[in-house]
């Protein structure tokens, strides 16, 4: 429950049962995407530093995520 309260689940403590292990694992798959974009930045950015072609890469996949890109 606290898992849930912490990301932004207010009224977890109201969720049946069924509801906290569904929004669990929903917040769970969030996390997980949220770390490997944090992941694919990182290696983007040092890439970036030794080859002109990853630092587009970089430029691109930054516009993307705001919405630049598109």
């Amino acid at each position: 429950m606290s898992f849930l309260l912490a990301n932004g689940h207010h009224n977890a403590a109201l969720y049946p049962v069924a509801r906290i292990f569904l929004e669990a694992e929903l917040v769970r798959e969030r996390l997980d995407a949220e770390r490997a974009d944090a992941a694919v930045l990182m290696q983007l950015t040092v890439g970036s530093l030794m080859d002109k072609q990853t630092a587009k890469d970089f430029t691109k996949r930054i516009g993307e995520m705001t919405g630049n890109g598109r």
